[in-house]
């Protein structure tokens, strides 16, 4: 059963720009997450797409993410295939609302990052 649904998109060249500011990686995603970019050479895109799957995720959960949440979610690539874990308070909020898992899809063009996440019961 489907207990919730959340899309976000994102344009690529705002999250280059915060990539500029000191800290940002470090506020907004998880050492694992941080790593994955590092190896990677930093792409803009794939930093955007997991910003837009972490608020995907928020609007299933139907609750706005706060700063302490963003690194409560770890956007996770296995062979290509995004997935999401959700630790912490989310995880609790994701159990409150019958949540038991959290699938996502990310895709991007030259411009933009879009994620969906779907919340299964």
């Amino acid at each position: 059963m489907i207990c919730g649904v959340g899309v976000d998109s994102v344009e690529i060249d705002r999250i280059a720009q915060s990539m500029r500011r000191r800290g940002f990686l470090d506020r907004l995603f998880t050492s694992e997450e941080c790593a994955h970019f590092h190896t990677r050479g930093d792409p803009p895109e794939s930093v955007a797409g997991s910003f837009a799957a972490k608020e995907a995720i928020s609007k299933a959960l139907g609750e706005p993410l706060r700063m302490a949440d963003w690194k409560q979610i770890c956007i996770r690539r296995e062979n290509g295939r995004p997935s999401a874990v959700l630790t912490g308070e989310l995880r609790a909020r994701m159990a409150r609302k019958q949540g038991r898992q959290i699938w996502i899809s990310i895709a991007h063009d030259k411009t933009r990052a879009t994620a969906m996440a779907i919340m299964e019961g």
